[in-house]
């Protein structure tokens, strides 16, 4: 899901007001992209723009607020005695600012009084007006989510049990390739409608041929079922876990609202096959995966987010298997002993 970005409108400072406050901030240039403050950091200054423009981004990129001449911004945390930060704050092209620091705000607050008070009323204009947009930001993503849900399970509820059955997998109970290629490019068309974020990750089984080779087919099919077992588990019933080859398997994730959620979602699936034996008579044998995965950009088809996942799936083989690769990045390693482990 794209990055909401607003022009904030207020707090600002007339240029009397900005006059009045010159005279005890301590100016300062920065260059572009040059940073101000980090989220989390102590509030211990404010600042007020002479030119230029500065962004504030919020939680993690997903909203972004951009302030110009006469804004001032970083006055909660300063009079909040240091509170954590809300956003990171970074300058863009021709940034100018004042800054002033605690004392300097109380030096301001005690040679223009009313000029504090409007500040700080303005700041909380803001404020209020933010908490608004954003209550009406999630009133609307839980009505999209709800009209998603509701899509899923008309679809679900469409199936009839021979279509059903004809979607599963008869040996993991999985939903099968035909059943992906299918439903994948109408959740991706629902997930571009709705704004609700939407992911894919390939897996394969590692050195499943060995585990045949030693433990004959009817060894192997036991692992295929305690993955699929697993992977069931590690997954929510509105996702979409396939068996699409012989140990070939695909998980669509869908209402993902960012990344960073798809790959927590991806990151749990990995450790959960990771951590994965399975008893063959007397042996008890550890199982591998190579994993891929990659999340929806606006615009991409089905067919082009597959050949990413695919891609990062390549690439998690190249890594020497037991690796998650999330969109071209090595996100981590587990290589479990091939065959029987323990005693």
């Amino acid at each position: 899901m794209s990055a909401s970005r607003s022009v904030a409108a207020e707090p600002v400072l007339t240029a009397h007001e900005l006059d009045q406050v010159a005279a005890f901030g301590v100016p300062r240039r920065l260059p572009e992209g040059g940073r101000i403050f980090t989220a989390g950091e102590p509030g211990l200054s404010m600042f007020a723009v002479l030119g230029g423009e500065v962004e504030l981004v919020f939680d993690h990129g997903s909203r972004h607020k951009t302030l110009g001449a006469g804004a001032f911004f970083g006055e909660l945390a300063l009079l909040l005695a240091g509170e954590g930060r809300s956003a990171d704050a970074v300058a863009r092209p021709g940034a100018r600012l004042l800054e002033l620091d605690r004392t300097a705000f109380l030096q301001l607050t005690d040679s223009h009084p009313r000029l504090a008070v409007e500040l700080l009323v303005r700041s909380a204009r803001s404020l209020l007006g933010s908490e608004r947009r954003l209550v009406a930001e999630l009133e609307e993503r839980n009505r999209e989510l709800e009209r998603t849900l509701d899509y899923l399970r008309r679809t679900r509820e469409e199936l009839s049990s021979a279509e059903l059955q004809a979607q599963t997998d008869a040996l993991t109970g999985l939903y099968n390739r035909r059943c992906c290629d299918t439903q994948l490019p109408r959740l991706v068309e629902r997930a571009a409608a709705s704004g609700v974020g939407l992911a894919v990750i390939l897996i394969d089984l590692d050195h499943f041929k060995l585990i045949n080779d030693t433990h004959g087919h009817a060894g192997g099919d036991a692992v295929l079922r305690a993955v699929a077992v697993a992977l069931r588990g590690a997954v929510r019933w509105s996702d979409l876990p396939c068996r699409i080859g012989g140990d070939e398997l695909a998980v669509v994730l869908v209402d993902i609202p960012d990344p960073a959620a798809a790959l927590g979602r991806a990151r749990t699936v990995f450790d959960t096959l990771a951590s994965l034996t399975v008893e063959l008579g007397a042996a008890r044998v550890a199982v591998g995966a190579s994993h891929g995965g990659a999340f929806l950009r606006p615009g991409e088809t089905a067919q082009t987010l597959l050949r990413r996942a695919d891609a990062a799936l390549y690439a998690a083989k190249a890594c020497g298997r037991g690796a998650l690769v999330w969109e071209g990045e090595v996100i981590a390693t587990a290589q479990p002993p091939v065959g029987p482990v323990g005693s």
